[in-house]
């Protein structure tokens, strides 16, 4: 149980997804309420950007000081698009702040984002995780080109079966995973590398018509789990939403963080 920013920020881009002008204002205000909880996890420490929300079971739930470069970059989008839907410039300030925080993520050396920080919100987090790679590129205003680079670094160290793995141990395809890079290729107008990509998304099709989260009995993250640290967290073999929402994006060619089929 647990309530990460990321998560809350999909959810207020779904709500902003359905925001139409002929449904009132009910979801533009949920996705607003959603952005008031997740503002609490602003954090002054290093770069800024919002910690990682909270862990276990209400009343009393853990916490997370850590900080996602994935989370952060879904709540770039998130309080951006709200700020257009509403007017209101505080969401795009909050925007902004996690837009920052993206960027001081970038390591030239390695031509690669970190995952994030360590739980001191400075320290950064060393595992190479193909979402931070891709989506600050799908999500971020001139990031497509000016971390292009990021590209080469998943296709050299993440690459594997002609899709792509979760990080760098490169034991199967990340269905998830490769769909986001099919739909950034299209994005950048590489349709024969979109195309390439989304056959290998085909290959995971399982049958009852969804699509397996990986290739492999077990896919390792690099991370471990939150409710035992002893264990890795792994993607299983098995039918995954995620895999066949990202499926679905890349074929259509439509970016979730901008509501069109464009770059930001």
């Amino acid at each position: 149980m647990g309530s990460d920013s990321g998560n809350m920020a999909w959810a207020m881009l779904a709500l902003l997804s359905i925001d139409d002008v002929n449904t009132g204002s009910r979801f533009r205000d949920g996705a607003a309420r959603l952005g008031a909880w997740v503002a609490q996890w602003a954090d002054t420490r290093g770069t800024g950007g919002f910690t990682g929300g909270t862990f276990g079971h209400e009343p009393t739930p853990e916490v997370r000081t850590w900080k996602s470069t994935e989370h952060n970059t879904d709540l770039a989008a998130a309080f951006g698009l709200l700020a257009i839907r509403t007017g209101d410039s505080r969401w795009r300030a909050k925007a902004t702040a996690a837009e920052l925080f993206v960027h001081t993520m970038w390591d030239p050396a390695c031509a690669c984002f970190a995952a994030g920080t360590a739980e001191d919100g400075v320290t950064r987090n060393p595992i190479l995780a193909l979402d931070a790679q891709v989506w600050p590129l799908t999500a971020l205003p001139g990031a497509a080109e000016k971390f292009a680079s990021a590209i080469t670094t998943a296709e050299q160290r993440m690459s594997v079966e002609e899709g792509f793995s979760y990080g760098e141990d490169r034991d199967g395809v990340w269905t998830e995973g490769t769909g986001q890079m099919a739909l950034l290729m299209k994005l950048l107008g590489r349709t024969e590398r979109a195309k390439s990509l989304i056959a290998v998304i085909e290959s995971q099709r399982s049958p009852d018509g969804g699509f397996y989260a990986t290739s492999a009995r077990h896919l390792p993250t690099g991370f471990v789990l939150d409710t035992d640290p002893t264990k890795p967290r792994l993607y299983f073999r098995l039918s995954h939403l995620g895999a066949a929402s990202w499926a679905a994006l890349a074929e259509r060619g439509f970016n979730p963080f901008t509501m069109t089929k464009g770059l930001p």
